[in-house]
């Protein structure tokens, strides 16, 4: 009876710490609602007098979102509101303090105009420029984002705002970035950061400028130059395509990695992991290799003959951060006649290979 008791005692003991934790759960949930829910009522009334003040405009806040933050060991709420604004029927966004009335911020009620001012710059000396990202450095994730006003009617209005910690990224086809264009040299005394990529077509600038991600590397076959703008750097590279047996890789100059890439053939014995995990359902259609110091390196293979692209697919495994062996099966990106693996930055130690579903083998 005495042992029951004591079993008794132990489960109630346990049910009420986990109801205590639940409880502070709870609580912390509902704070963080109402901290969040107060951010964001004063962020609104900042954001519309910061439009008030900057431009003189009525504005409406219509949406809000508190931005996050993250360090080392978590992700937390920031001081700073994303708000929505309506501005007489337009539609902009600014970035202002939730916690104190402050209506100091940064909006980008002037984006449209400053895109336009500026493209129409770089026309003057590369037709088939496509301005792909223009953003101040401070607000690096959000396109035309400013503090400060400049008149409208500013001459090279795009390259005034260049002066305010910002950066581009243009896309041209055909073009010798070589040249010492006087557009450069007007970028130059900025002080911006600003990087040219010109594309061998049209074509392969759509299907950058059109992936979810505008990865340059990733289409490196494609482009034939790169030019940074950037005080005090300032130079053009060719994107050098290497050969090694039937793959081809690049080093995308844009991007300075430590140590040399190297890569070898290897053994599919190599990757044992890929019929343990996989189900045993897969075949290779190419050789397997091994690449060392990949993080800026793109590597692409030849398309096998008589296989749909839908059935293409690519296996790696790779050492991560804790030093340990990562696997990852993908679907292949089939560009034109080549196969795509653009490898990530912290990926190194590479084995991969290019493998198809036996499944589907019966269909060639």
């Amino acid at each position: 009876m005495e042992e029951k008791k004591s079993g008794y005692g132990c489960l109630t003991a346990i049910a009420i710490f986990v109801g205590i934790i639940i409880t502070l759960v709870i609580i912390g949930n509902i704070q963080e609602d109402t901290s969040r829910a107060k951010k964001i009522e004063l962020a609104k009334k900042n954001a519309v007098l910061w439009i008030q003040r900057k431009y003189n405009l009525q504005a409406e806040a219509v949406d809000a979102r508190v931005e996050r933050e993250d360090d080392i060991f978590s992700e937390f709420d920031a001081d700073t509101v994303y708000v929505t604004l309506n501005v007489n029927g337009k539609i902009c966004h600014a970035v202002v303090d939730g916690t104190i009335q402050n209506p100091d911020g940064y909006d980008d009620y002037q984006a449209e105009i400053v895109d336009e001012s500026l493209i129409s710059i770089i026309r003057e000396y590369i037709p088939s420029a496509v301005l792909v990202h223009f953003y101040n450095t401070d607000y690096n994730y959000y396109h035309g984002l400013y503090q400060e006003r400049i008149n409208e009617d500013a001459p090279d209005l795009g390259i005034a705002y260049l002066k305010y910690s910002s950066k581009i990224t243009v896309y041209c086809v055909n073009t010798d970035l070589s040249a010492e264009l006087p557009i450069f040299e007007k970028i130059k005394q900025t002080a911006a950061d600003c990087e040219f990529f010109s594309f061998a077509s049209q074509e392969a600038l759509d299907l950058c400028l059109n992936s979810e991600f505008q990865i340059e590397k990733e289409y490196a076959p494609y482009i034939e130059q790169y030019r940074i703008v950037d005080f005090p750097e300032n130079y053009c590279s060719k994107y050098d395509m290497k050969k090694y047996g039937e793959l081809l890789y690049v080093n995308d100059p844009s991007i300075f990695a430590d140590g040399e890439f190297s890569i070898k053939k290897s053994d599919i014995s190599e990757m044992p992991w890929i019929d343990d995990e996989a189900g045993g359902d897969w075949s290779p259609v190419s050789d397997t290799y091994f690449a060392q110091n990949i993080e800026c390196t793109s590597v692409w293979l030849k398309k096998p003959d008589n296989i749909p692209d839908d059935e293409l697919w690519i296996a790696y495994d790779y050492l991560n951060d804790d030093k340990k062996t990562v696997h990852v099966i993908n679907k292949v990106t089939v560009i034109n006649e080549y196969l795509h693996k653009g490898f990530m930055w912290d990926e190194n130690d590479v084995h991969f290979t290019y493998i198809r579903k036996k499944s589907n083998e019966s269909g060639k």
